[in-house]
């Protein structure tokens, strides 16, 4: 069992609710380090009506990986979340006007058309799996250089 394996199972867990492997490929999307390595899995990774991810999702890749998504935290006033994620100890939960506020419209909106369902939905269910998802992804406790997430991730 590979380490997005792991991940999908803890979310399925955790979140349950019918989105737990297509969230996780949403989020494995996000995180990736840049849109070359975006691109190379947007047509393999399956989404909720079986199609990729490139075109639903193509926006979330100029977030900039997981760097992008701690810079979006820290520029927010929110890095303390983030952190508790990516460290060893307990994880801070975020609320759903947390993740809009770091996310924004486009980005929400986007996973929402993809997972087809509503914003609020979406929202409500990545506040469990987003920091699940970047707690497995960052087992040292630091944001791993881009060459090794993205091995961490493909």
């Amino acid at each position: 069992m590979g380490l997005l394996d792991n991940v999908e199972t803890s979310v399925a867990h955790s979140v349950g609710r019918q989105f737990g492997g297509a969230l996780v490929n949403a989020i494995v999307h996000l995180l990736r380090p840049n849109s070359a390595t975006n691109a190379a899995h947007t047509s393999t990774a399956g989404g909720a009506a079986g199609g990729g991810l490139g075109g639903a999702l193509g926006g979330l890749a100029a977030i900039g990986g997981l760097a992008g998504l701690v810079k979006l935290f820290r520029d927010r006033g929110l890095l303390q979340l983030i952190e508790s994620w990516v460290g060893k100890g307990p994880n801070q939960p975020i609320t759903t006007n947390q993740l809009h506020q770091v996310l924004g419209d486009e980005h929400i909106n986007a996973l929402a058309a993809h997972l087809g369902t509503t914003p609020e939905v979406v929202l409500d269910q990545l506040k469990e799996a987003l920091p699940a998802v970047v707690n497995h992804v960052t087992p040292n406790g630091v944001v791993p250089a881009d060459d090794e997430l993205a091995s961490r991730l493909a």
